[in-house]
């Protein structure tokens, strides 16, 4: 009988998630379809939870792979004949396609941000996921880089103060010396006084 792929099993399921019908979905005309409404959100949010990437670019080639084509110009909908909504059992009848089959499909898929193989705007795409990747590295790095001088600033802070605390302890032992002193000088001065009234 055979099973699915795993990618194709996944997919399945990522299209079948009514959690993320924002980002993709069933198409609404028909089930034989599914619709990518947001493919940046799909990158960041749902991509990495069922695959080990969350390159778009290398998910649409990956459906090519299994024969998927885009069904309508003017937004990411693709679609399998067995493909279905509600047919998971037929999952298993989608294969992996021999690379001379699917290549010109890939190449005359046309995608409204231009991402083709053939005119090397899928390097574009993957460069602005790249730049995006890379802009977020430096607002992380800048948000250590801040925690890292607060928490500088907040060690200093702490430092001052148990100087300022050592100062005053100090002060007050030396006043403490005084008194002590103080004390022992008039002790001694009753006691001498005693003694020369005794003779």
């Amino acid at each position: 009988m055979g099973f699915p792929s795993q990618f194709i099993r996944k997919t399945y399921e990522m299209v079948d998630d009514p959690s993320t019908d924002s980002i993709v979905s069933w198409s609404q005309n028909c089930n034989d379809s599914f619709v990518v409404w947001n493919h940046r959100d799909l990158e960041k949010h749902v991509l990495p939870k069922y695959f080990r990437h969350n390159n778009f670019s290398s998910f649409i080639r990956q459906l090519n792979v299994y024969g998927f084509s885009k069904v309508d110009p003017e937004r990411w909908e693709l679609a399998h004949e067995v493909f279905q909504k509600g047919q998971k059992h037929l999952l298993k009848n989608i294969k992996r396609r021999k690379p001379s089959s699917y290549t010109s499909a890939l190449n005359h898929q046309q995608h409204p941000q231009g991402i083709s193989s053939s005119n090397g705007s899928t390097e574009t795409e993957e460069k602005e996921s790249l730049k995006d990747n890379k802009n977020k590295i430096i607002k992380e790095l800048v948000k250590l880089s801040q925690e890292q001088q607060n928490m500088r600033q907040c060690f200093q802070f702490i430092e001052q103060r148990l100087d300022l605390m050592e100062q005053i302890l100090q002060q007050q032992l030396h006043g403490m010396d005084i008194r002590i002193l103080y004390i022992e000088h008039k002790f001694s001065e009753i006691w001498n006084s005693r003694e020369i009234c005794k003779t």
